[in-house]
């Protein structure tokens, strides 16, 4: 057994494989994750998590997002499960009560026992998609070559009228923050190697943040079929 601050508190286990108008902001609430996580009682047992055996290799978005689920949701659940926070699940969007049939995300947070989404997770494979190379700390234009990534977040973000998603490749992960209909505030990218704060205790922050109220009702349509236009 080990405790549930001690799980969190590991960097993920390194992954092995292939080589209207929108505004973006830097996201301030992250910057208090440690402190949300201390506010919670971590000192809960739970079964070891065996980071050291992961040899996966990974080559497809399927298979990144079967290592994402085991290696940061299910810690992180395990980490739930201990505290005030235990009826936020992870799981698959058709779980979801209520839930738009042709727009499916890869994972969503649900608030249980009535299969509710608070948060969106989208994955995208890491040999294509270069999240550490483009933080929002040099400027909202510096992210135009992950427009359309952003953008199905973004989307799926809006259309459940959800506060908070996050976008990761596994090896790095950056979290959104809906602050209202039309502005996005991002985080810096988080590596899976980060400590203080690592992958999980964001993830475990995110939940915190979402639980305090996930919906926010959205203002008319997006000025785009991809529901984000970057412009001054």
């Amino acid at each position: 057994m080990e405790t549930v601050s001690q799980l969190l508190s590991r960097p993920l286990p390194l992954s092995t494989g292939r080589t209207a108008h929108v505004r973006l902001s830097q996201i301030r609430s992250f910057l208090y994750v440690l402190q949300t996580c201390a506010a919670l009682d971590l000192t809960g047992l739970v079964p070891i998590t065996d980071d050291a055996s992961e040899d996966f290799i990974v080559g497809s978005e399927l298979g990144l997002t079967g290592r994402f689920a085991k290696n940061l949701c299910d810690g992180v659940s395990k980490a739930l499960s201990t505290t005030t926070l235990r009826h936020i699940k992870f799981g698959d969007y058709q779980a979801s009560e209520p839930r738009i049939e042709n727009k499916i995300p890869d994972v969503v947070m649900l608030s249980m026992p009535g299969c509710q989404s608070v948060a969106i997770l989208e994955f995208k494979p890491w040999w294509g998609v270069r999240l550490e190379s483009y933080p929002i700390s040099r400027g909202y234009m510096y992210l135009v070559p992950l427009q359309s990534h952003l953008s199905q977040l973004v989307n799926y973000m809006r259309i459940n009228m959800l506060k908070f998603g996050a976008l990761s490749t596994y090896k790095t992960t950056v979290f959104v923050k809906r602050t209202d209909a039309y502005h996005f505030e991002l985080s810096l990218p988080v590596d899976e190697g980060a400590s203080n704060p690592t992958v999980r205790e964001c993830l475990l922050a995110m939940a915190a943040f979402a639980s305090e109220g996930r919906l926010l009702p959205n203002a008319g349509r997006l000025a785009d079929k991809s529901g984000m236009r970057m412009n001054k």
